[in-house]
């Protein structure tokens, strides 16, 4: 089977605010859930892409909660709260 990335895996990380008004009534917390099969299947895929998940205990962006960061990019992302906001997110940022 031909080598669809020849450069290797990419890396991207998506940094995650966790902190009092992100994760208010637990937000921040069913993002994540949402979240982690979804970068299952990427992370599983054909071609390599490696996407971590990491957390923050607070961003300073409280008015906008929840929010994520996502790297290398550094693109921030505002109000995630919904499941087709997270799919908007990851089908923009993080598959080829």
């Amino acid at each position: 089977m031909a080598d669809k990335n020849p450069n290797g895996p990419k890396h991207k990380r998506i940094v995650m605010c966790m902190g009092p008004y992100c994760n208010a009534n637990q937000r921040a917390e069913r993002n994540g859930e949402i979240l982690k099969p979804i970068l299952q299947e990427i992370n599983e895929g054909d071609i390599p892409l490696s996407v971590t998940l990491e957390f923050s205990t607070c961003m300073n962006m409280c008015g906008a909660s929840p929010n994520w960061i996502i790297y290398p990019e550094g693109e921030i992302c505002h109000h995630v709260d919904d499941e087709e906001e997270i799919r908007r997110i990851v089908d923009e940022h993080l598959r080829d």
